[in-house]
Formats: structure tokens, sequence, C-alpha cells
């Protein structure tokens, strides 16, 4: 199986490329809720859910955390380098 993760600014965006990825052989996606803009929980997933061509698996990432995790590999990346 294929999933192809999708990261739109908009809900309509993220319906066109949900259609986009299907046409190009994906088997399930991946919505990452976290990349659209002013991200309304229930008028938009209800518009991804309705509008869907292909199972979805929907992600939510938190930025605080993600940051966390940049910041820990830079330091580990700079305790790497030489003098």
């Amino acid at each position: 199986m294929v999933c192809a993760p999708l990261m739109a600014r908009s809900v309509e965006q993220m319906v066109i490329d949900m259609h986009s990825a299907k046409a190009q052989g994906a088997d399930v996606v991946e919505v990452r809720l976290d990349y659209i803009n002013k991200f309304q929980p229930g008028q938009d997933l209800e518009t991804i859910i309705r509008n869907k061509p292909l199972p979805v698996i929907i992600v939510y990432r938190s930025k605080r955390k993600f940051d966390r995790v940049i910041e820990e590999k830079e330091k580990a990346l700079n305790g790497t380098r030489l003098p």
C-alpha cells in the first residue's frame, strides 16, 4: 500500500491534493491538519471527511513538540562538529 502525506495550507487545497494523490496511485493519505492555516476542527474535519476519495489518516502534530525535536537534533549535530 502507498500512503501519501499531504501538507496543504487550506482545506480546499487538501481536498484537491487528496484527489490528486488518488489519481497518482495512492491507497491512503496522511492529512496533516497542523499545516492548515486557521484550522477550525469541526468545520474543516467535516469538509475533509465528506470529500475524501480514499481512506485518510488524520494527524495533528504539536508545533511545540516539533520545535523541541529540531532543537535536540541541532544540539546533537553541534556536538559532532570539529573545532
